[in-house]
């Protein structure tokens, strides 16, 4: 059954008929209004909300293109892969941010909640195109702006692609529709463009096409029509390109792998799971979780209770059959969640999780379309219910966002976020990996330990978590313990640059110079624009020509500081480096020189300061070398005080 659409009587106190198809009058907007307000109280906590270690430090935090809005990072964003996506308008859109706010994080929540406004409005827009019905629109629309599936989608700074493909995905359906009601060569054109901007948003909104085909079959009954047909060949043509771009992307970091681990029988386990645990979130969202790990093996096989999930979906799939002869309208909202969830129900495996709340945040228009056409239907075949029927509506959406404020609260920051999943699944290894880093950067390395150590029981075959406890561990000074950490992380993964690092590190401490080296060769075979490696060599090179009194190694020493600071010319570090080099050599004017560069750019570096205040001093020029002691000890350089009493007494 489709929705009538029914006219109006004009006249004096009456909405006339020219009023009832406009979704925009003052009092829709009133209503419209409303629906925003209680979205954004629903999302209020989100204006507290930090970063996330979570893909933010790849997205914002530590991305040197978002943190220069130039001609050159905008080139990057149009020609590079960014965690493992090709979406150079999303990058733009954080870039802009960061050029606003720095990495102060509101900024980011406010586009983030402003752009779900906007798809709020849009699916209010085209729900009343589809159905020319206020009740319907109102309904899906305030479903769709306060569901607490959408929580992940708004309140994680990394999720920016979702909102912003849905905005132009949204408005691309919008321009095909009022093409399909005034032909002309405009709105044609728009829907192309608005897709275009929505694949370089997100690659998921490859789905686009064949939801045209589900609006065309909605509006006119009609598919197999060669004028429909001919239409969407631009529409696919985008759509391959896109999808092949993607596919290049998720491969360029092994994000798409063959799963071994599971069958491909599984995989359709999987997405049956997926699928009927989305639905039912979307109907209750209870025990939501930023992960859903795949199950765990049991005896070689998957839990027996994931053979119970096609069921559900057969059942939905024969209902859909049998909407196809009744109703176009119930046909075209199953359509619609199922043609654009279908992509990510882990067919094709991508990433560490079985689903994903945000994977819902567009499918969810269909089910906030049958839940506002349900609405319209019970209402007007039972007038006299209609007000316990808005009773109900009223409630359930006043209960989503109870919901929802609650749950963005689990967003705060990290430890509130990896907290929230252990407490939901404690089987979850990368929970406590991220868990464990966030203790690390507070100082808490035993902490850290501790996270690590019950990641590696669940799961001992991950090399981060061994990177990182080896690290820990070197920080408490257990500098035989990170030894072995480094050596079984290489050995799970001898392609991680950043485990030779840290080794040679270790090895440095430990006086093993030539051990050193020849990690941190390594590390700059596998990553050759690795600055810190190459400086890091250096100061191994220039410590083992202490030993050896080998002025050639002091030489091979300046050359790693000179690429080092060629590859990060910010680089303070690489800078004094170079100047004890240089000193070593006899060039006290370089040195003095390096260290002059090290504080334009730190101020207060207290080692480049007493540095230069010793160069300084001991080449004729103790006023001012006294002066650079005097801060440094002030700074906390206790070494500069000895130096202090030995060389400063006398002015």
């Amino acid at each position: 059954m489709n929705v009538e659409h029914k006219k109006s009587i004009s006249g004096k106190g009456k909405t006339t008929d020219r009023d009832e198809n406009r979704p925009f009058t003052p009092k829709r907007w009133l209503w419209l209004g409303l629906v925003i307000l209680l979205t954004i109280l629903a999302f209020s906590p989100v204006f507290k909300n930090e970063f996330t270690n979570w893909d933010d430090g790849g997205y914002v935090t530590e991305n040197k293109y978002v943190h220069e809005l130039s001609s050159q990072s905008v080139k990057a964003f149009f020609t590079e892969y960014f965690v493992s996506n090709y979406q150079p308008l999303t990058m733009l859109s954080l870039a802009v941010d960061y050029s606003i706010s720095g990495k102060e994080p509101w900024m980011f929540h406010i586009s983030s909640l402003l752009l779900h406004l906007l798809n709020v409005i849009l699916v209010y827009w085209l729900v009343f195109l589809l159905f020319r019905r206020f009740d319907i629109a109102l309904i899906a629309a305030a479903l769709f702006g306060i569901h607490t599936l959408h929580v992940e989608s708004v309140a994680w700074i990394s999720d920016r692609k979702d909102l912003l493909s849905t905005l132009f995905f949204m408005a691309s359906l919008i321009s095909y529709i009022k093409y399909i009601g005034k032909p002309g060569v405009k709105y044609y054109f728009l829907a192309i463009l608005f897709f275009i901007l929505s694949l370089i948003s997100k690659a998921t909104a490859v789905a686009l096409p064949v939801t045209l085909v589900a609006c065309d079959y909605f509006l006119t009954g009609k598919i197999l029509y060669r004028k429909i047909i001919l239409e969407k060949i631009p529409f696919f043509l985008l759509a391959i390109a896109a999808g092949v771009l993607a596919v290049y992307a998720q491969e360029s970091s092994s994000s798409i792998s063959g799963n071994s681990d599971f069958a491909f029988y599984d995989r359709i386990l999987f997405a049956c799971y997926g699928f009927t645990n989305y639905i039912l979130k979307l109907i209750l969202p209870l025990n939501l979780s930023a992960i859903y790990p795949f199950p765990v093996r049991i005896n070689g096989s998957i839990p027996s209770s994931f053979w119970f999930y096609p069921i559900p979906v057969i059942a939905i799939i024969g209902g859909l059959i049998m909407a196809i002869r009744k109703s176009r309208t119930i046909t075209f909202g199953i359509l619609f969640f199922m043609i654009n969830i279908f992509l990510v129900l882990q067919l094709i495996p991508i990433g560490s999780a079985i689903m994903a709340d945000r994977y819902t945040y567009l499918p969810s228009a269909g089910f906030c379309i049958l839940v506002g056409y349900a609405y319209y239907y019970l209402a007007d075949k039972n007038r006299n219910m209609k007000p316990v029927f808005t009773a109900i509506i009223a409630v359930y959406i006043f209960i989503l966002s109870l919901m929802t404020l609650d749950r963005t609260k689990a967003w705060k920051d990290s430890m509130t976020l990896w907290n929230d999943v252990i407490s939901k699944n404690d089987k979850v290894t990368i929970a406590w990996i991220n868990r464990g880093n966030i203790k690390f950067a507070s100082g808490n390395y035993q902490g850290a330990i501790t996270d690590y150590d019950q990641s590696i029981m669940l799961k001992n075959d991950q090399s981060e978590a061994w990177l990182n406890r080896g690290t820990s561990r070197k920080e408490l000074g257990d500098l035989k313990g990170a030894l072995k950490d480094y050596d079984m992380a290489i050995r799970l993964n001898p392609d991680f640059d950043k485990s030779f690092y840290n080794r040679g590190g270790v090895k440095m401490d430990m006086n093993d110079f030539e051990g050193a080296i020849a990690d941190y060769n390594e590390a700059i075979l596998l990553n050759p624009n690795y600055a810190e490696a190459y400086s890091n060599r250096g100061n191994a090179k220039v410590n083992l020509a202490n030993s050896t009194t080998s002025t050639q190694m002091v030489y091979g020493a300046l050359a790693d500081y000179n690429r080092a600071i060629e590859l990060k010319p910010d680089y303070t570090d690489a800078y004094s480096n170079r100047g004890i080099a240089r000193s070593i050599l006899g060039d006290i004017a370089g040195a003095i020189n390096d260290y002059d560069i090290t504080l334009t750019l730190n101020p207060n570096d207290a080692l480049a300061l007493f540095l230069r205040g010793m160069a300084k001093a001991g080449h004729g020029r103790k006023e001012e070398g006294c002066a650079d002691l005097f801060k440094a000890y002030n700074l906390g350089f206790s070494q500069a005080g000895e130096q202090i009493q030995k060389l400063c007494n006398n002015l």
